[in-house]
């Protein structure tokens, strides 16, 4: 499978990164581990801030990355 990533701060160039099955299971479980209460059913809700709004960071990109699944 392959995974469409930024390679630049400002998501303006991207890579495309070949990874198993079994890789991307193993970063999936990484970020869960590091994010309590949150998985892939509603990880989005980690990058809320108090008023509800999304926020956007590096780490938010990557987790798009991660868990939007490739079309």
């Amino acid at each position: 499978m392959n995974i469409v990533a930024p390679s630049d701060a400002y998501g303006e160039k991207f890579s495309i990164i070949r990874v198993t099955a079994e890789e991307r299971e193993e970063s999936w479980n990484l970020w869960e581990a590091a994010h309590p209460g949150f998985g892939r059913s509603n990880w989005i809700d980690a990058f809320r801030d108090e008023s509800g709004q999304l926020t956007e960071s590096d780490e938010f990109v990557d987790a798009v990355f991660l868990f939007v699944p490739e079309s």
